[in-house]
């Protein structure tokens, strides 16, 4: 019984993109990133303390994502750029994750 509320179809179907369900908690985040245009040739990437670091110009990884494993409790942030094919660096983004005691 619904007590006179609203009732979904039976074929009601819900998408939801760009949506995830994460633990302050967890010691292990996972980085998924999209670039506009060609596929890049690949990314460089580091993990710090620092909102401002910019990755060394050597491609660390081909795929448009990192993990880490065991990182402490703190303020962490992940940075990466992307190599394009003619070899040239974009410009660094930088995301802040906080992983909590």
């Amino acid at each position: 019984r619904n007590a006179g509320g609203y009732v979904n179809p039976a074929a009601a179907r819900v998408r939801i993109d760009n949506f995830t369900i994460f633990s302050p908690r967890g010691t292990a985040p996972e980085f998924r990133w999209t670039t506009p245009g060609p596929p890049p040739k690949g990314y460089a990437t580091a993990l710090d303390h620092s909102p401002n670091t910019v990755p060394v110009e050597k491609t660390d990884t081909d795929q448009p994502r990192r993990q880490y494993r065991d990182l402490a409790p703190g303020e962490w942030w992940f940075h990466v750029r992307a190599q394009h094919a003619d070899g040239r660096w974009g410009p660094t983004g930088h995301l802040k994750v906080v992983i909590e005691d």
